[in-house]
């Protein structure tokens, strides 16, 4: 897994639903360059959908840009994917070149191919990435909303929804110290507190594959699968199951229902 990938996905793909999941499958899969090579079959497991709906959504996915495929360019006669979201049109070319094995000339064409189709996703040069990354920054700034009696105030995101309240930036600012984006740390925080977190990072980095060394990815699939920590039981959720118990075990046939 690439977390550079697979942030990219969450940022950057324009895509929704079982479309947007099939990319994020196959950046599960992809190096930082955006290379993967899952079977079919593979795709259709971590997605759960039929084999002919994974080769459909790779149609949609290639017809955007946001994908290009070199079938049966892969190992063991896999298909070869390139996931070409925030790269330029020389790293594209580069990519093809150096991974794929293709000649110079038909690299240029095809990355200039893929650059028409998704001309909303792929960069520019650094300094434009900075300039851009500082007007986001300058545009969450100026929607910040009126103080209010309230203790904590909302931030509007880009799209204009509600998006987070300053109550959460420490937890927030643990995940982006971590590694993880800005972007998907906020999607992520929800009600947990930095106690929370600290406990799911460490979690993440007894559990992670050591091969892999990606205990950012595992973290990030904890919290999607709706990780919460444990807490101690409530008086009312005690007695409820000690009266499972008794009313189930040895005796349940002399209680009174």
């Amino acid at each position: 897994m690439s977390i550079k990938i697979m942030t990219r996905v969450w940022d950057l793909s324009e895509h929704k639903g079982t479309a947007r999941l099939l990319l994020l499958a196959l950046a599960d899969h992809a190096s930082d360059d955006g290379v993967a090579w899952p079977g079919i079959p593979r795709l259709a497991h971590k997605t759960k959908v039929t084999e002919r709906q994974v080769k459909r959504l790779l149609r949609t996915l290639e017809q955007s840009g946001e994908l290009y495929t070199n079938v049966q360019g892969g190992r063991g006669n896999a298909n070869l994917y390139l996931i070409t979201l925030g790269f330029s049109e020389d790293e594209i070319r580069k990519t093809l070149v150096q991974r794929f094995e293709f000649e110079l000339e038909e690299a240029s064409t095809i990355a200039q191919e893929i650059a028409k189709k998704g001309d909303t996703h792929v960069t520019f040069s650094e300094s434009e990435k900075v300039t851009s990354r500082a007007e986001k920054v300058t545009s969450r700034a100026e929607k910040v909303t009126p103080a209010s009696p309230e203790p904590s105030r909302i931030i509007k995101n880009h799209d204009g929804d509600d998006d987070i309240s300053t109550s959460n930036q420490p937890s927030v600012k643990i995940l982006t110290d971590w590694g993880i984006s800005q972007t998907v740390a906020e999607d992520l925080v929800g009600d947990l507190t930095p106690t929370d977190l600290e406990v799911a990072i460490s979690i993440a980095e007894r559990k992670s594959d050591p091969q892999r060394g990606n205990p950012q990815g595992y973290l990030v699939n904890m919290l999607r699968n709706g990780w919460k920590p444990k807490r101690d039981k409530t008086e009312g959720e005690k007695r409820t199951e000690r009266y499972a118990r008794y009313t189930g075990g040895k005796y349940g046939h002399l209680v009174k229902h």
